[in-house]
């Protein structure tokens, strides 16, 4: 059975930066209706809601930084193959961060088949960035049944 692997630390992954963030908008900074306000009631307050600029995104990519992207001559990138794969079977139910392990899982059990090449037997693995903090679902009205 195979292992899985999980390392936590808190050390300094670049330079020494703070993130100084962005300011978070609900809507316009204006309303057009006369005495109807559209902006975020902490800001009567004078108080801004700031979010790391780097926060609320998902990011896939089709392999690990310092490696190629492998493609079919045929069917193309195998990240995009597989991508298409989960997300058509699993969008209806699954959220996003879900559908990208599995991606990694299609894309880990992948070898490729150019015999007589630098090639043959070569592996890729994709990976994704998370830094959401709620469950991405692309089709969030949709009820499946049980």
């Amino acid at each position: 059975m195979e292992q899985q692997k999980s390392r936590a630390g808190s050390q300094c992954r670049g330079p020494d930066e703070t993130d100084s963030g962005v300011d978070q908008w609900d809507g316009p900074d204006w309303s057009e209706s006369p005495g109807c306000e559209q902006r975020d009631a902490r800001k009567e307050e004078g108080l801004k809601v700031r979010l790391p600029i780097q926060s609320d995104m998902i990011c896939g990519y089709a392999f690990l930084k310092g490696t190629a992207a492998l493609r079919n001559t045929k069917r193309g990138s195998w990240f995009i193959q597989a991508l298409s794969e989960v997300f058509y079977h699993s969008a209806k139910d699954k959220h996003v961060a879900d559908m990208l392990v599995k991606v990694n899982s299609l894309i880990k059990q992948r070898e490729g088949f150019a015999p007589g090449t630098e090639f043959h037997r070569c592996k890729e693995m994709s990976e994704y960035r998370n830094s959401l903090d709620k469950d991405l679902y692309l089709f969030p009205g949709y009820r499946p049944s049980c």
